[in-house]
């Protein structure tokens, strides 16, 4: 799951829309526009990446992405604002990402990308996995997973139905007792 906090409900659905356009279906991201409420979801580890706007009432992203970062929360945080001036403060607080609004649909993939990859070159020791009763195909997905891949892509990958994929992943969480990917990786 994806999640994108901002005040602004026509930036949350432009950005719901280009993350379709990147390929992750659109129920796989939801948004916030209270970032308070916001900052307990994200600490629940419910959510793989937080797109992060800065400047909205009560906290803003600047204050959130510290907050998370004092609690050691070390989930990819990608902010998207309109704001050039964070940029760096931003970095500072390990974001993953800084674009600017509105957010290019290719520099968007390009973000994506190198979350992928950062991700994917971190070791994990799949066979972990398999002490949690996976099956080989079970682990398989779940490697597919990691790299940041989505059911859809799984799916063509191993020529298998959206739909088996889905339920391989919902199997795999369930096995494993975690509530979402986040908590699968850190298994690793």
């Amino acid at each position: 799951m994806n999640l994108i906090v901002d005040d602004d409900t026509a930036s949350c659905e432009r950005m719901k829309e280009l993350l379709v356009l990147c390929g992750i279906n659109a129920h796989e991201t939801e948004t916030s526009s209270d970032p308070e409420a916001a900052l307990e979801h994200i600490l629940r580890g419910d959510y793989d990446i937080v797109f992060l706007d800065v400047d909205m009432p009560r906290m803003n992203g600047i204050e959130l992405i510290r907050s998370l970062r004092e609690q050691r929360y070390e989930g990819c945080v990608i902010f998207t604002t309109g704001h050039e001036k964070y940029a760096v403060e931003a970095l500072r607080n390990a974001a993953a990402d800084y674009l600017l609004k509105p957010v290019d649909l290719d520099e968007l993939k390009a973000a994506l990308k190198r979350y992928r990859e950062n991700r994917s070159r971190r070791p994990k020791n799949f066979d972990k996995l398999s002490a949690y009763g996976l099956t080989r195909r079970q682990v398989e997905i779940a490697k597919r997973i990691f790299e940041g891949k989505t059911s859809a892509e799984i799916a063509e990958d191993l020529f298998l139905s959206k739909h088996t994929v889905d339920t391989h992943r919902r199997t795999i969480l369930r096995k494993t007792g975690c509530k979402n990917t986040t908590e699968l990786f850190r298994l690793l």
